[in-house]
């Protein structure tokens, strides 16, 4: 039960704080930065060292920390999630769940410009700085930038985030800058998003430090991300933001814009945690489903360029050798040539399985329906030009294989 191991959290917390940073030593680190496939999605949850507790229309949603550790822990253990972004309260609780375990992992630095406050745009660092992220054996920090043109607050923000981003990468440790143009309406700050500001942001923030080497950029999906991620080279994660009223919307934008050449994946926090239905599970599985491909279409999604509902039928080649368990790979060539190569053996698990096939794979056996025979021939071993995969889950003791609702293909444009 949850309960009782978040019980045994609180306990340690009172009688052993030490075993914290013996936890931390001990900890299995992510063996790299990026996944095997070069992409990167991480889960936000430093929004309450800052005072933000809404999630969508929930004004305290944020607030009950066994409910945001437990969706926490969920999230985590779904299959290509790489890691999480949080407060040093929320870190340490995990640390002693043992959530962190094999996770990429990025401090929250400057949460001291809290929200609707007359002081917001002084974003003091009251978080992590960099020592403490290298003694603690994570890979990063992330800074809140918000630049606002008539607070003179801006300019030691400006400089505590240079200052970081310096020595972060004097330590090889990733900076993560989440910038924006911002300018108090009706005594609230808002955040510009039209691409002019997120231009104007992202090149200040790309020039923060004495060494952009390890600087990464946090940035919203806003209108004309095309030219907007053109104002720099720096790698870059979409953020989720607000849980939103339309779901289908959100993806559709994350969709469109994890297709430019320097956007690595996303960083969401509220939008999964809280999604709408409630079910945390099935909004990673569909979030972590867009960098298939990606940012191409799974199962039956509609594209929100065309307004097509057909199905992209398409699993990446950048994903052969992915470890699918007990299965065997069907290369398909551009000649209509099907190699036939063996995966190694190891118990399937959902590992990049698109959330639209995740219910068929739980709920049916393999098995379930035959692999009509192709009219071309089939041919031993890879061939050169191959373009597209056909996995199969498990042979049968005979000559015939078989799927289980499986989607096949090559990519949308070939």
């Amino acid at each position: 039960m949850f309960a009782d191991r978040l019980a045994d959290v609180v306990e340690t917390r009172a009688r052993r704080p030490e075993l914290v940073a013996e936890a931390a030593a001990r900890r299995p680190r992510a063996p790299s930065f990026l996944s095997l496939d070069g992409t990167l999605v991480l889960i936000a949850a430093d929004h309450p060292a800052r005072g933000t507790l809404r999630a969508g229309r929930l004004m305290t949603a944020m607030a009950d920390r066994s409910s945001l550790l437990e969706r926490l822990c969920v999230a985590l253990a779904r299959p290509g999630v790489d890691g999480v972004l949080g407060s040093a309260d929320v870190l340490e609780d995990l640390l002693l769940l043992g959530a962190l375990d094999g996770k990429v992992v990025i401090g929250s630095m400057n949460r001291g410009g809290l929200a609707d406050t007359v002081f917001e745009i002084d974003d003091r660092f009251t978080g992590y700085d960099a020592v403490s992220i290298a003694r603690t054996g994570f890979d990063g920090g992330k800074m809140l930038l918000r630049i606002d043109p008539d607070d003179a607050a801006t300019a030691v923000t400006l400089e505590a985030c240079a200052h970081a981003v310096s020595g972060l990468a004097a330590r090889r440790l990733i900076a993560m800058i989440e910038p924006f143009i911002s300018h108090r309406v009706d005594g609230r700050v808002r955040n510009d998003l039209s691409p002019e500001a997120m231009m104007r942001a992202i090149a200040v923030a790309s020039g923060l430090g004495t060494t952009s080497a390890y600087t990464w950029l946090k940035v919203p999906v806003v209108p004309d991300m095309e030219r907007v991620m053109a104002a720099s080279t720096l790698p870059a994660l979409l953020l989720g933001g607000e849980v939103p009223d339309d779901p289908e919307s959100a993806y559709a934008g994350w969709r469109k814009a994890l297709r430019l050449p320097n956007v690595k994946g996303l960083v969401a926090g509220r939008s999964l945690l809280y999604p709408a239905d409630d079910d945390v599970a099935a909004a990673v599985d569909t979030a972590v489903g867009l960098l298939l491909s990606g940012g191409l279409l799974l199962a039956g999604q509609p594209d929100a360029e065309t307004g097509r509902g057909e199905l992209q039928h398409h699993l990446a080649g950048r994903h052969q050798g992915r470890d699918l368990g007990r299965a065997q790979l069907f290369q398909l060539g551009q000649d209509g040539g099907v190699g036939v190569g063996a995966l190694p053996a190891r118990l399937a698990q959902h590992d990049r399985v698109g959330p639209h096939l995740l219910p068929r794979l739980a709920q049916e056996a393999p098995g379930a329906e035959p692999v009509h025979r192709s009219q071309q021939p089939v041919q031993q071993g890879a061939r050169p030009g191959d373009r597209g995969h056909l996995v199969v889950l498990g042979g049968d003791p005979g000559s015939e294989h078989r799927v289980d609702g499986l989607v096949i293909g090559f990519p949308a444009g070939q």
